[in-house]
């Protein structure tokens, strides 16, 4: 994770904790230190709880940055299997598409005003 996208998360986990939301990373590597096993990779950087959601999944990028395709193929089996992802390049994106949620929008990571896409 580069310095830029260490950033947005540390902002979207100062933002979780003020509202009293879990939240934790989720790290791809296996209890040896060693990168993932196949079938493990480009899952979403962080996993949030927000009360009356349940869990979102949340893909932290740095400003401007897109999902990869492994990425992008990730979060289309976790939405066709009922998940919620949220792609966030800053703070105010994730806060936009929590916003959606609550609503009952429904979130599409193309969609967002950076062009993800």
């Amino acid at each position: 994770m580069s310095e830029a996208e260490n950033a947005v998360d540390r902002e979207i986990v100062e933002y979780c904790r003020l509202q009293h939301w879990p939240t934790t990373r989720h790290h791809a590597y296996n209890i040896a230190g060693r990168r993932a096993t196949k079938g493990q990779e480009s899952w979403p950087d962080r996993i949030v709880t927000i009360p009356g959601i349940g869990n979102v999944l949340v893909e932290v990028k740095q400003p401007g940055a897109k999902p990869s395709k492994g990425q992008r193929d990730r979060i289309a089996e976790i939405e066709a299997a009922g998940g919620m992802v949220i792609v966030a390049d800053g703070l105010d994106v994730f806060i936009h598409e929590v916003d959606k949620l609550k609503t009952g929008r429904k979130l599409d990571y193309r969609t967002i005003r950076r062009g993800f896409s």
